[in-house]
């Protein structure tokens, strides 16, 4: 699970990108984006989780967004729905190991 806290936007898309796409690419069999301490999510994120979807399925790797408590996640994906959300996927699981941070903070 990759635990996103803050803001994505233009300019923190490409780090949310980055993280997320190792993790598929290291062979894990699901990867869980959990939205659930994000303050705003902007359509540029939104493109990098579909680009991140796409991505799964390439490697056979299931991919699910939550979107949590996060009003601004849960917003925008429910105006834009990408067919991989499932509330409650992140609920008792423990964020991977990002270096140098604990969670992916934006």
């Amino acid at each position: 699970m990759v635990e996103v806290v803050g803001e994505v936007d233009l300019c923190t898309a490409p780090h949310l990108e980055e993280v997320v796409e190792a993790r598929i690419r290291s062979a894990v069999g699901v990867v869980i984006v959990d939205l659930g301490r994000t303050t705003f999510l902007a359509v540029a994120g939104l493109k990098v989780l579909r680009r991140l979807q796409l991505l799964a399925e390439l490697f056979d790797t299931d991919f699910y967004v939550d979107p949590g408590d996060s009003h601004p996640a849960g917003r925008l994906l429910r105006l834009m729905p990408l067919g991989c959300e499932r509330p409650g996927a992140a609920a008792g699981l423990s964020p991977v190991d990002v270096p140098d941070q604990r969670r992916l903070t934006t």
